[in-house]
């Protein structure tokens, strides 16, 4: 396998999780009362990612995270 000289995996992850962040900062600012669920998906091995143990025992590769009902704190 050739090396990776631009770091195309650690752009590709940037570029999703920029994906999550826009769309959050939208229904922030154009509407902070919708009601609508928003279901990211986490990968819970990925670097910086820090949950409890059984979590990750339940969840190996990764899970959904339901946010709904709380957008207005959502930092």
């Amino acid at each position: 396998m050739e090396k990776d000289f631009i770091g195309y995996q650690a752009l590709t992850d940037s570029a999703l999780r920029g994906v999550v962040r826009d769309a959050l900062r939208r229904i922030e600012k154009v509407r902070p009362d919708w009601r609508a669920p928003f279901l990211p998906d986490l990968q819970d091995h990925a670097d910086g990612v820090d949950i409890p143990e059984f979590l990750k025992e339940q969840y190996p590769d990764e899970m959904t995270i339901i946010i709904q009902h709380q957008y207005w704190a959502l930092k």
